[in-house]
């Protein structure tokens, strides 16, 4: 039996990091956490992860620095990325790849379901009736 997908979720704010990974636990994902940059290189480093989620507050920060190592190193793994911001002046090549999926904070679970579907399914959007809707 395979074993179900690996989600990284990097957030340095507590509650936020251990709500999102539990949408995602108790919709039978396997989920590791991270505070910082330091942990998230760790995991990624010593795991193999299908997808990792990243809360991106402000581009000349850490959040920026550690979205651009990932797509460096580790080019095949999804991104999902959290940001407060309607409106980034993102450069293109961060996210305007396939594999990086944003989201608009606050953002409710069943949208988290369906982008993390969508990213493991290669980018194809997902049939609603397809969710766990008993993890939300």
């Amino acid at each position: 039996m395979a074993l179900p997908p690996a989600i990284l979720v990097i957030n340095d704010e507590f509650n936020l990091r251990v709500s999102t990974a539990q949408i995602v636990h108790e919709a039978g994902y396997r989920v590791e956490m991270a505070e910082n940059a330091e942990e998230a290189f760790k995991l990624l480093e010593s795991q193999r992860f299908d997808l990792v989620f990243l809360d991106l507050r402000l581009l000349t920060g850490v959040e920026y620095f550690l979205l651009k190592e990932i797509q460096e190193l580790y080019p095949k793994i999804p991104l999902l990325v959290f940001s407060p911001y309607k409106r980034l002046e993102i450069p293109c090549h961060s996210l305007a790849q396939p594999m990086v999926h944003f989201l608009v904070k606050p953002i409710d679970p069943t949208e988290i379901l369906i982008a993390v579907q969508m990213l493991l399914m290669g980018g194809r959007r997902p049939e609603l009736s397809t969710i766990d809707r008993k993890a939300i």
